[in-house]
């Protein structure tokens, strides 16, 4: 099931997928996760938006990264 949301306190349509993606799944606030990133990838040197960057902030939080078995049920 598809619902909508947009933690965004502006809620404007821009180009931070990262960041709402990792506030919903964590039940953080926008701000909150943006802030945290953006701490991150200044102490990596890199952009908040990197793959391995926001990877790494979701191993730190508790998440981990599993690979999908070769045969995907319902792919």
């Amino acid at each position: 099931m598809w619902i909508y949301a947009n933690p965004n306190p502006c809620r404007t349509e821009e180009p931070d997928c990262v960041v709402r993606a990792i506030a919903i799944a964590t039940g953080r606030t926008w701000d909150r996760v943006h802030y945290d990133l953006c701490e991150l990838s200044r102490e990596k040197c890199t952009m908040p938006s990197v793959n391995w960057l926001w990877g790494l902030y979701l191993e730190q939080n508790g998440f981990e990264r599993l690979a999908l078995p070769e045969k995907c049920p319902g792919c």
